[in-house]
């Protein structure tokens, strides 16, 4: 009997001990399972935001293989990995040439921003991770060959795509068949320290890519790619959805103009009028004697940010001017900057004389003023002195300023200008520093880049209008200011108008004559004689005194005034 009590009481040890094993067993096993369901999530990629492949030739069948990948360090959940796997496939076949596995050989955050404008790193920081693999033999194949690396998934925070979360990507590149000799692909060089969009504000820019080989390249913005198995057609991989609606390949982040790229040089145009993040992919193709060789293409995802950048020039002025002739019409252009440094207006006009009509200011050590500006009685407008610059921009010389160029113009048309309209351009150039400038100029022989600000003013010398009164039978030349003179009343035409006029008093004798439409007798003898009496005088008028104009035919009709009577001179 003790035997079997020893023996039933072995049997409950071994089995309790049994039980806590399998219990163990599980456990180890539970974690484990939700450890991989953990990495099988989005986060295991969700960190990838770009990237890009080089393809250096190194001798006959050897190349050395890079790849650079893009992280948002602040949105992404994972590191970048120690290695990555790039396969390479024959074009035509799409059989797998070979796969190899790239090292990290550098991993660091991008510089981003300017003098102007510097991102919050806590919205946007990009990390670069390059990896490469060097003297990799890759055997002749008549149609070359495309690469990849691919990786789920791409971050939540992408506005312009329909399914971020889900959606991989894939860095993509085609090479030439090896015998064709030595061939580099394209290299696209360093991330951009620009890498981002300012909201509603026009972006030019490009990426610094070169070619070994001196091949042509041409560039084009082409759908990002998803990740999966190859589908043996170019460019092999399924595009990634664009969210809708709005989002496409011809408008990849909304916002005027679409975003574009020159195929010549590779400059990108874009302005996207909100914030958010915005992917888009760069192809390079490179071709030798008109035979495309390969393509490379940079995928990235920039952030659209509230940036301050520099700011236009603005011309302060009216479009047009009206004048008629013998009127003096003064007319003030301001030109404004936000720069802190100089800046240049250059004014130029084929049938304007600017320089007998500019109104020099009143100048004096450093700074200069303009009295009455713009019309306002009594304000007078102050300004650093200006300059002149014969390098900016041509033809001619620019004028220098730094915040603001003021210049006045004075001019009295004559009847020769009378229907003409002339043109005054102006041209306003800012060194934009921050690189955002539209256009490039040339300053002491360097490329800057500027922000132009254009805009013309049209002189329009309009056609005389006149009329006459009916002519006055009586005057008091008694000097009270009233109704001191005989003349004619209305609008005279000054270019067109003739006039003969003849007074004699009641016994023939001539006292007054005149051949100017604008004649005014003040009732004395001609040749500044005595004062004429008071009594009867006979007018004899023959001429025309104002104008106007058939509004079909533009022909002029004179207003004529041809009369022969009496007027009464009255002194009181």
């Amino acid at each position: 009997m003790l035997y079997v009590i020893y023996n039933a009481t072995i049997f409950v040890k071994l089995t309790s001990l049994l039980l806590n094993n399998i219990k163990l067993l599980i456990m180890k096993n539970l974690i484990l399972v939700f450890s991989f369901f953990l990495l099988s999530i989005p986060l295991t990629a969700s960190h990838i935001v770009g990237g890009d492949f080089h393809v250096q030739w190194v001798s006959q069948n050897t190349y050395n293989l890079k790849l650079r990948l893009y992280r948002d360090d602040v949105n992404g959940m994972v590191n970048m990995p120690a290695t990555v796997i790039v396969s390479i496939y024959e074009v035509g076949t799409n059989n797998l040439y070979q796969s190899f596995t790239l090292s990290n050989i550098s991993t660091s955050l991008v510089s981003l921003g300017d003098i102007c404008y510097n991102p919050d790193p806590n919205i946007l920081r990009i990390e670069e991770g390059i990896y490469e693999l060097n003297n990799v033999a890759i055997a002749d194949h008549t149609g070359g060959y495309y690469m990849n690396y691919n990786t789920c998934c791409r971050n939540s925070i992408i506005t312009n795509l329909a399914n971020p979360t889900s959606d991989g990507i894939t860095i993509f590149a085609m090479i030439p068949d090896p015998a064709i000799g030595q061939n580099s692909s394209p290299d696209f060089g360093i991330y951009p320290p620009d890498a981002y969009f300012c909201i509603s504000n026009l972006k030019v820019f490009n990426f610094p890519v070169t070619d070994a080989d001196g091949d042509s390249l041409v560039y084009s913005l082409v759908d990002p790619l998803n990740d999966g198995a190859s589908s043996g057609t170019y460019p092999y991989y399924p595009p990634c959805g664009w969210a809708t609606p709005g989002y496409s390949l011809a408008n990849i982040c909304g916002g005027t103009p679409a975003m574009s790229i020159n195929s010549q040089t590779g400059d990108i145009t874009a302005a996207p009028s909100i914030a958010g993040y915005f992917v888009y992919s760069v192809r390079v193709e490179e071709y030798r004697n008109g035979v495309k060789l390969g393509e490379v293409r940079r995928e990235l995802q920039y952030a659209s940010l509230p940036c301050m950048v520099a700011s236009p020039p603005e011309i302060t002025m009216d479009d047009s001017v009206s004048v008629y002739v013998n009127d003096e019409i003064c007319f003030d252009i301001e030109v404004t900057s936000t720069s802190t440094d100089s800046f240049y207006l250059h004014i130029l006009s084929l049938d304007f004389d600017l320089n007998s009509n500019f109104v020099l200011p009143s100048v004096g050590s450093t700074t200069s003023e303009y009295d009455n500006w713009k019309d306002s009685a009594g304000y007078t407008l102050t300004f650093n002195n200006l300059g002149i610059n014969a390098n900016m921009i041509g033809p001619g010389l620019a004028v220098a300023g730094i915040g603001i160029i003021p210049l006045r113009y004075c001019w009295t048309p004559g009847c020769n200008d009378v229907n003409s309209t002339y043109n005054i351009d102006l041209v306003a150039v800012v060194e934009d520093t921050c690189g955002n400038g539209v256009d490039t100029l040339t300053l002491n022989g360097d490329p800057i880049s500027v922000i132009i600000t254009e805009r013309t003013i049209l002189v329009d010398v309009e056609t005389p209008l006149g009329y006459v009164e009916p002519l006055p039978n009586i005057f008091t030349p008694n000097g009270d200011g009233e109704n001191d003179c005989f003349q004619l009343r209305g609008q005279n035409d000054p270019c067109f108008d003739i006039m003969k006029i003849t007074i004699f008093n009641r016994w023939g004798l001539k006292v007054f004559e005149s051949d100017d439409p604008l004649f005014c007798w003040d009732g004395s003898h001609l040749d500044d004689g005595p004062p004429c009496s008071t009594g009867d005088y006979l007018v004899i008028i023959d001429g025309s005194f104002g104008s106007t104009y058939d509004p079909v035919s533009n022909v002029r009709i004179p207003s004529l005034v041809k009369d022969e009577y009496w007027i009464q001179l009255v002194r009181e």
